[in-house]
This record gives structure tokens, C-alpha cells and sequence, in this order.
């Protein structure tokens, strides 16, 4: 490689990736501008995440440093995530992103191994309340059963034979046989 292409490769390099930024500011968790309500966060650095709590197959919160709480809704079901409740991503410059990519662990003969990879959705800044009824348990109230039709007189109800009936055929047809 010749240095004029070393030097256009370095320069791309430090316009795609800038320098990182001073310890102290990193300490507050550096995000990318909301791109809407609805759309949330496309990147949060990695660096402040103190803990990740996978809630099911689809979404995952982030715990960051200073109290931020990030959920991630996954684009499509990660099969195996809320089963195993762990999960690993690599980053090369210190943030994560949506469609950046997560591999489940899964346990295997008591060691661990690299399961199904799944994309990231976006990251929506969210409360501790939030997070409590994220986890609280659906509350379905049970729908009333309706009454029975009643039945039309001399109709013998819903058109099944009576079990008193069934059982004078099946003697019947028994002393037929004989």
C-alpha cells in the first residue's frame, strides 16, 4: 500500500471514528439526539452501561451510570433471550446501535456458548416506573361466560342423543348380535 493511501485510509478512519472524548466527559452517558417519540435514541455509549436486564424475547433494559435507564425494543423476537437472560455484543468504538448485532449465551454441558445473533432496536429513555410496569405481570380480567340458550321445548337441547338413550341402543343392537 502505497502512503498516499495510508494516509486517505487514516483520514477516513478519523472522520468516520473522532477521537474519543476526555475522561471527564465521559462520565455523563453520551447519546445521539432523539430522532423522534416514536423512533427513540439510535446510539448510547457503552462505556457508562453498569448493567443490562433482559425483560423477554424482545427488549432489554440498560442501566447506565448517573441513573439513566435505556429500553431497547428489539425489531423482531430473539428466541432464547428471556430463557437464558444474557447476552454479549462487541463494539469498536464505544457505542452501541440500533441494528448492532448480540448473541444470546446459552449454557451448554455447564460451560457457555454463543447462541443466536439479533439485532438492537432503537434505545427510548424511560423512568424506574416505567421499568416496574414493564415487569409487573399483565392483569386480564377473565370475560363473564354467557348463559346457555335455553333449550326449545321437545328439541332434546343442543341435538346430542341423551347418555340414557345411547346406552338402550347399544343393549339393542348387543341382543341383535346374539
Amino acid at each position: 500500500m502505497t502512503n498516499k493511501c495510508v494516509y486517505a485510509l487514516a483520514a477516513i478512519c478519523c472522520l468516520l471514528h473522532p477521537p474519543q472524548a476526555s475522561v471527564a466527559q465521559e462520565e455523563a452517558p453520551q447519546v445521539e439526539e432523539q430522532e423522534s417519540v416514536f423512533e427513540g435514541q439510535r446510539c448510547v455509549s457503552s462505556r457508562p452501561i453498569r448493567k443490562t436486564e433482559v425483560i423477554d424475547d424482545q427488549n432489554i433494559l440498560f442501566y447506565m451510570r448517573g441513573a439513566t435507564i435505556y429500553l431497547n425494543h428489539l425489531p423482531k423476537p430473539c428466541n432464547r433471550l428471556s430463557k437464558e437472560g444474557r447476552f454479549m455484543y462487541r463494539t469498536t468504538v464505544a457505542r452501541l446501535c440500533r441494528a448492532d448485532i448480540i448473541n444470546v449465551l446459552t449454557e451448554m454441558g455447564g460451560s457457555v456458548g454463543i447462541g443466536r445473533a439479533c439485532k438492537l432496536g432503537s434505545f427510548y429513555a424511560i423512568t424506574k416506573e416505567d421499568v416496574e410496569k414493564l415487569k409487573a405481570p399483565l392483569e386480564v380480567e377473565p370475560k363473564p361466560i354467557p348463559p346457555a340458550e335455553p333449550e326449545e321445548p321437545g328439541t332434546g337441547g343442543t341435538g346430542e342423543t341423551d347418555v340414557s338413550e345411547q346406552t338402550e341402543q347399544n343393549d339393542k343392537s348387543q341382543t341383535d348380535e346374539k
